[in-house]
């Protein structure tokens, strides 16, 4: 039931309970007054012919006196408060009623002859209000009890059901949410019988919905391939038939000037169509099976300037202005002839994606304040933008946004890339002043060349049975020398995050700011450093958050570090944040849940 629903009926009961309340005030009042004059009514038939029995004689012989002694007697015993003689056989009367007629109900006995309908003399009898005030007021009182505890149960019954209809939506909602992102439901997770047909009918619905996205899915890929092939094979044809057409100008050229005039005019075309399609070759292969880096001291300041000058070659009809703030004297460890793919994947798609004839591009490598062994890499163009929905799926393979003619590759490779560089690219794109047409960019990190030896196999130097590493830190005499604390009181839970990326860690850093007593590592030799430096109590620690996949130095990926972590007596909570895959076994007694690289609100973390 929608809470607004439940609101209008609560508001319609009020409305309801208040014109009751004024409609039986007036029912009440009105039941009051009957019953006095039904009482005086009564007592006038009975109680008054009584008196009128015993004063009679008394009027009709002209007895006044035996007649107020009657009278007086009558209101000495409390049955009457006042009463009034007129006697109209000896011209007598007399009055007794102390205050104004208002006050007073009446009851009128009239007395007559024997033998007509004259009347002899009149006796009143006087009753005061307030004798039946004071029951009137207490019926009043009680009915007012009665309304406002009805009111008051009312109100009770509705915001009881008010806070167990919202808790349940909360819960159909998170159902919803759950059963639509991570594709699994549990019984517990249900909510209750209340709202079984609508859950019904979303797990009924979910089904059909997995069946259409199945059937749609394997379209799309058939379709994405069949582009694909289409494409390559368009693209691998046009050397051979460039090859054709210059071999033709060859043979009917008439001297050997004319032919060298041909081969110099043919050659750069054939150049550039060898090189898409040595790039396309590429592609292929890398995005087809997996490979080995060789990490090793790379300038970076090379790699982009090479990357630039073959992109100037490809694109020899564009106007490219490139700005490369990179220092020449930073080397990264990296693979030589896998990071330039990067870079020209990258470029190459932006070119393509921009309709102007001019393009401006540029690449950024800036030091991370917290890891200076850390660089985060931009490569970004002006003049093209990709929409949220795009940027979520620009990765996939076979996905492609914003390039005609695209194979949906290039990107494909460059994650794949960077991924075994240890690193996650994210893409940022948005439209401004400045950039009126939109601006692309990609983000990623790397590692300084100093953080490997050339020639050897880096490791962490941690070794997941070396039970030394399960002694608890003393922190008394130790100085922190690795980690980033962010400033928050000590009564706020203490919780680490672990990621090689300085963007990641910075993000998750200002999510989490303020709610949590945070503190960040670029992996897990830095945590176990620290650790040993007593900088880390881990019976003090709330909750560990992961990465799987660190730079090559690190020896171990985030599911051993946890279960190390476990081994070691960790009881609190350990979440794997990463955008991969994983079996349940795998992670049962390690990892309490796995949650998505972009951060989350603390209470959606805690629970």
């Amino acid at each position: 039931m929608n809470e607004k629903i439940f609101i209008r009926l609560f508001v319609i009961s009020v409305l309801i309970l208040i014109v009751f309340g004024l409609v039986g005030s007036r029912i009440a009042q009105h039941i009051t007054d009957t019953s006095v004059e039904t009482v005086l009514r009564r007592f006038q038939l009975g109680y008054g012919k009584v008196v009128l029995d015993s004063i009679r004689p008394h009027v009709l012989n002209g007895n006044n006196r035996q007649v107020v002694e009657a009278l007086e007697s009558i209101r000495f015993s409390r049955v009457v408060d006042e009463y009034e003689y007129i006697s109209f056989v000896s011209e007598f009367q007399t009055r007794r009623v102390l205050s104004s007629d208002l006050n007073y109900y009446a009851v009128v006995l009239p007395i007559f002859f024997n033998d007509s309908s004259v009347q002899a003399g009149q006796v009143s009898l006087y009753f005061e209000k307030r004798n039946f005030l004071e029951s009137r007021s207490e019926i009043m009182r009680s009915f007012r009890l009665a309304y406002i505890l009805s009111f008051a149960f009312l109100v009770v019954i509705f915001a009881i059901g008010f806070v167990y209809l919202r808790r349940e939506n909360k819960r159909l909602i998170v159902f919803i949410d759950r059963l639509f992102t991570e594709g699994y439901h549990s019984s517990m997770s249900r909510p209750s019988l209340l709202w079984s047909p609508i859950t019904t009918s979303i797990l009924e619905l979910k089904k059909s919905l997995d069946d259409v996205n199945v059937q749609l899915s394997k379209s799309k890929v058939s379709e994405a391939i069949a582009r694909t092939t289409q494409m390559l094979a368009h693209d691998v044809r046009k050397p051979f038939a460039l090859f054709r057409m210059t071999l033709d100008r060859v043979k009917n050229a008439g001297n050997a000037a004319q032919m060298q005039q041909s081969l110099q005019e043919a050659l750069p075309e054939v150049e550039r169509s060898l090189a898409s399609v040595n790039g396309l070759i590429s592609d292929v292969l890398n995005v087809g099976g997996e490979f080995s880096l060789v990490l090793k001291p790379v300038r970076l300041a090379a790699i982009v300037d090479s990357v630039f000058e073959e992109l100037k070659t490809l694109y020899p009809t564009r106007r490219i202005d490139v700005q490369v703030l990179v220092s020449q004297d930073l080397w990264l460890a990296a693979d030589d002839t896998r990071l330039p793919r990067v870079f020209l994947n990258l470029f190459s798609n932006a070119i393509e994606a921009v309709d102007s004839q001019e393009v401006r591009l540029w690449v950024s490598a800036k030091s991370d304040a917290h890891s200076p062994e850390q660089f985060e890499i931009r490569a970004g163009n002006s003049g093209s933008y990709i929409a949220a929905e795009d940027r979520s799926r620009l990765f996939d393979l076979f996905y492609t946004s914003g390039k005609k003619g695209g194979t949906g590759l290039g990107l494909a490779i460059v994650r794949k890339i960077l991924r075994g560089h240890g690193s996650e690219v994210l893409c940022l794109s948005e439209k401004s002043e400045a950039h009126p047409q939109g601006k692309v960019e990609f983000v990623w990190t790397m590692w300084r060349a100093s953080r490997i030896d050339e020639g050897s196999t880096p490791r962490s130097g941690v070794d997941v049975n070396d039970q030394s590493l399960c002694r608890w830190g003393d922190a008394d005499d130790q100085a922190p020398r690795s980690g980033v604390s962010t400033e928050a009181p000590a009564t706020l839970p203490q919780v680490v995050f672990i990621d090689d990326s300085a963007l990641v860690r910075w993000v998750w850093e200002n999510k989490l700011k303020g709610k949590v007593q945070l503190v960040s590592y670029a992996g897990p030799r830095d945590f176990w450093s620290a650790f040993e430096l007593g900088e880390i109590e881990l019976q003090k620690v709330h909750t560990i958050i992961t990465d799987h996949y660190f730079a090559p130095d690190e020896q171990y990926t985030g599911l051993e570090f946890a279960a190390l972590l476990r081994k070691c007596g960790f009881n609190g909570r350990i979440l794997l944040a990463s955008n991969g895959e994983f079996q349940p076994e795998n992670l049962k007694g390690i990892v309490d849940k796995v949650v998505d690289k972009q951060p989350l609100d603390w209470d959606e973390l805690k629970t």
